[in-house]
């Protein structure tokens, strides 16, 4: 719980430091006939709700955060995801940077934390690596 608590206040304080003009945001909701998380079938036929929100802190640093939730018409329990980091862009948009912690749990119980780290190049064919 003090995880919990320790990243929801990093979170907060990240987001203070965005000004109300360089804040936007998302959300969304739907149905998935299949819900499948790194290759594994978690439900099927689930209702999920996704918010995102991202700003800019500085010229080149930006904060997100992002809440997600997959709830199955039948069969499992409930899944939620909280992904919040920071970016940065390098040599003029050439290079991205990322990097955050994602915090997923399913209701019955079960829940899993993990920081990432990522590089992108704005290439031919946008290639990524992200190290978990």
């Amino acid at each position: 719980m003090k995880v919990k608590l320790t990243i929801l206040t990093l979170l907060c304080s990240l987001i203070n430091n965005v000004t109300a003009g360089e804040l936007s945001g998302n959300i969304s909701t739907g149905y998935k006939s299949d819900y499948i998380y790194r290759g594994a079938l978690v439900s099927s036929e689930a209702i999920q709700t996704q918010l995102g929100v991202q700003g800019d802190v500085s010229d080149n640093i930006g904060a997100y955060f992002s809440g997600f939730m997959s709830s199955p018409l039948a069969g499992t329990s409930d899944t939620y995801e909280f992904v919040g980091g920071v970016s940065s862009t390098f040599l003029d948009g050439l290079l991205a940077a990322t990097g955050g912690y994602t915090h997923r749990e399913q209701v019955d119980g079960a829940s899993v934390g993990e920081l990432f780290i990522g590089l992108s190049a704005d290439v031919v064919l946008s290639p990524t690596v992200t190290v978990f």
